[in-house]
């Protein structure tokens, strides 16, 4: 290991100016990779959030028992599906 090391430390400085651009290469490399990784991530957890925001939104769910947090009935998924239908059913025979 000691080898390698004082290798690496030798061709720094005999190309002391190629050796320079090279690190400042992988450092800006390496940069934009964990800047990239980070940046998914977040956006990732972000659209999470989101989608979960909506549906609690769309349904007025806020617990995983479909109730509100102020113990009110929730509109459940199954209610909405029915209201939907019902209001399709509806726009069908206003436009006929």
């Amino acid at each position: 290991m000691g080898y390698i090391i004082s290798k690496v430390f030798r061709s720094l400085y005999w190309n002391r100016w190629i050796s320079l651009l090279l690190l400042a290469e992988i450092m800006l490399g390496m940069s934009v990779f964990v800047y990239s990784t980070n940046l998914y991530y977040a956006i990732t957890n972000e659209e999470a959030a989101v989608k979960v925001q909506e549906t609690d939104l769309l349904l007025q769910i806020t617990t995983r028992d479909e109730s509100l947090a102020s113990n009110e009935p929730a509109v459940t998924l199954a209610d909405y599906q029915k209201i939907q239908r019902k209001r399709l059913i509806k726009q069908y025979l206003q436009t006929k």
